[in-house]
């Protein structure tokens, strides 16, 4: 009896035992648990602490990325003011060379004139660049020389500019657009002349092939779109504008600047009714034509108004046939030449012997035929 009680009591003292091993075991492995929860825990902030770096590295990159694009942004800034202010001294010396030759012209032909000391002084300007009677304008308003009162009262001006020569159709073309980008810049609607403003349009789409490409933020980004927009503009203007003299006579040409096509603020008529046109061949080269242009521009200085403008729309409208076929030019049937607004008309005219091709040419059309075209874009200015 005691003996099987003894067997009893160390079977259950065994099964105890067994108890407290699986105990320790389940213990065991909690801790075993517990130590490879940590470790997990230890790698996760790990990876968020290397992942934190590698965010700030990558900011101490974009910083300095930016900072480099600040810098060569400010690079241009400083090339483009600098080319700036070569153009403005350029164009003073221009000016101031065109002056001395202008006075010694002058001084000349008083030395040379002992046997028309009869004529008027009036009489002796006019006589230096057109004739009074072959030249006038078939409307009968007579040409009047830029006198300075008249410049000061800046309300209408009139320019005429006597060519020693036939000229080309293409040459007329060339003279409008060339007055259309002067006009811009002088009336401050382009910040650079236009040939200046091809070239840095031409430098940035050749950084955009490179490895590098700057990325403009904000306004930089915006004026960067307007300037785009407007070289586009005017390229658009240019290549249409040589197809209507291609395709059509065109007798005059008008500038509109600001306001309305009704009541613009400025307006620069452009009268090539005697103009007597000629082929290529025939013809004076177009860049004597522009130089002979640009010199009697600078020489009476119209654009001497040292006021700052306001960017504005300009609207270009062309007299063509109306029966020409253009298609990028609108007809404007019912445009009437402003009177209200400050004017500028610039005579174009050819002094050869004989005026027979002038006045068979302005005579062979009828004037009910031209009608006016308008420009569907307007262009618009940018600082």
């Amino acid at each position: 009896m005691r003996v099987a009680e003894r067997e009893e009591e160390d079977a259950r003292v065994a099964e105890r035992e067994e108890e407290g091993m699986r105990v320790a075991e389940r213990e065991e492995e909690g801790m075993r648990v517990a130590e490879r929860e940590e470790e997990d825990a230890r790698v996760a902030e790990r990876e968020e602490e290397d992942a934190r770096v590698a965010e700030l590295e990558e900011g101490d990159e974009r910083v300095a990325e930016r900072d480099e694009v600040d810098k060569r942004v400010a690079e241009r800034d400083e090339e483009i003011k600098r080319v700036a202010e070569g153009e403005e001294d350029r164009v003073v010396e221009r000016e101031e060379e065109e002056e001395e030759r202008v006075v010694e012209g002058e001084e000349e032909k008083e030395s040379d004139k002992g046997h028309d000391e009869g004529l008027s002084a009036e009489a002796d300007r006019e006589s230096g660049y057109r004739r009074e009677v072959k030249l006038q304008p078939r409307s009968g308003i007579k040409w009047e020389l830029l006198t300075e009162s008249r410049l000061q009262a800046g309300v209408e001006a009139e320019l005429p500019v006597l060519f020693p020569g036939h000229v080309s159709p293409e040459s007329c073309c060339r003279l409008v657009c060339e007055l259309l980008k002067h006009v811009l810049y002088q009336r401050q609607q382009l910040p650079l002349p236009y040939q200046q403003l091809a070239f840095f349009s031409r430098s940035d789409s050749g950084m955009a092939d490179g490895p590098v490409v700057p990325h403009p933020r904000g306004n930089k980004q915006n004026n960067c779109k307007k300037f785009q927009q407007a070289l586009s503009e005017l390229d658009e203007v240019f290549q249409n504008l040589e197809a209507m003299f291609v395709l059509t006579l065109v007798p005059c040409v008008h500038i509109l600047l600001g306001g309305s096509i009704v009541n613009p603020k400025e307006m620069y008529e452009i009268n090539m009714e005697r103009v007597t046109f000629c082929s290529t061949e025939e013809s004076l080269k177009t860049v004597s034509c522009i130089r002979k242009l640009f010199r009697t521009l600078f020489v009476k200085d119209i654009f001497n108004e040292l006021k700052s403008y306001p960017l504005m729309n300009t609207v270009l409208l062309v007299q063509g046939h109306r029966d020409c076929g253009v298609q990028w030019f609108r007809p404007k049937l019912n445009y009437r030449v402003p009177n209200r607004s400050r004017k500028l008309v610039i005579n174009l005219a050819c002094d050869t012997m004989n005026f027979t091709t002038a006045e068979d040419q302005a005579t062979n059309h009828n004037r009910d035929d031209y009608i006016w075209f308008q420009a569907p874009i307007a262009i618009k200015g940018f600082h």
